[in-house]
């Protein structure tokens, strides 16, 4: 048996992470220029979801990019590099986001508060001089003061965008040389980030309470070895009560016109709303005298 109880579930957030960290990156590219300044190319910086050691491996493999199929500089490279649990975001567990089930208008979708992780991406800058080198990071460090906040459609079933910070937490560079130090020259530039995201569980579907009653009944009494009597009166004998006299009522409020109201003589009947109307909160105020006697240990009238 599975913690969602066998039932299978997959939001795909974490992908939604990775893609997201990603595209932040992939529209950089770097122009060069001639002595005079004039502008002879412009150079598109390819990005790709790998590690630094297999740009390293490529590059010990060719060494002097001879080869019909060599990796080209610059380039990036970005991986997810762990996940750690972060109590200081946690919230109550039971806390609950739901909203109107797109499919069943009779019911309500909610999900559980989530579960923080911070992600830790590490960024790859590899070019072969430093002129490249920094072109690329004033692109990119500008934006980072130190965090930049992504908007992320994590859950899309109940609407749920969350607001999600991107710190910036360090910047290295090495050169890693193959060959002798005339032939051959990589620059890398490594920079690390920490994403604050969620981690969500499944989702739950239950019906709607469309319609509450709250009823007051009259004087006051006590509960003594199981029966209701009026305050003061301790024989062993049944109960007696004067039946309710005041009733709340709380249901939706939607008018003919599809307008919200909180009057229930201008709503239409309360069965007929959905949970994804737009209503309001109708409360109505009733007097009653019919002769019943609530038994308020059971709750039943009689």
């Amino acid at each position: 048996m599975g913690f969602a109880g066998n039932k299978y579930y997959d939001h795909g957030v974490i992908k939604k992470y990775v893609i997201a960290f990603g595209n932040l990156f992939n529209d950089i590219g770097i122009e060069r220029a001639d002595s005079s300044g004039t502008r002879v190319q412009s150079i598109p910086v390819p990005l790709s979801y790998a590690p630094k050691e297999k740009f390293i491996a490529r590059l010990r493999q060719d060494p002097t990019l001879s080869r019909d199929v060599a990796i080209q500089l610059p380039r990036m490279g970005f991986e997810l590099t762990s996940m750690i649990y972060a109590p200081t975001r946690k919230i109550n567990t039971i806390q609950r986001n739901v909203k109107g089930s797109t499919t069943d208008p009779q019911k309500l979708v909610s999900q559980y508060a989530p579960v923080p992780y911070d992600l830790n991406f590490s960024l790859f800058v590899m070019v072969k001089n430093s002129s490249d080198a920094t072109k690329i990071m004033e692109q990119i460090l500008p934006f980072f003061t130190p965090e930049w906040t992504l908007a992320i459609n994590t859950i899309p079933e109940i609407g749920r965008i969350d607001d999600t910070p991107i710190v910036l937490t360090a910047v290295t560079s090495e050169d890693v040389y193959e060959g002798d130090f005339d032939t051959r020259r990589t620059l890398i530039w490594t920079l690390e980030f920490v994403m604050k995201g969620n981690i969500y569980g499944p989702l739950t579907s239950t019906g709607i309470i469309k319609k509450v009653f709250i009823d007051f009944p009259v004087g006051s009494g006590e509960v003594k070895a199981g029966k209701w009597l009026p305050t003061g009166n301790v024989t062993p004998q049944m109960y007696t009560s004067t039946g309710r006299s005041e009733r709340i009522t709380l249901q939706p409020g939607l008018t003919a016109a599809n307008t919200p109201t909180t009057n229930v003589a201008t709503s239409v009947h309360y069965t007929t709303i959905q949970a994804t109307d737009n209503f309001g909160f109708a409360i109505d105020f009733g007097h009653f005298d019919d002769g019943l006697k609530r038994n308020p240990v059971t709750g039943v009238d009689e």
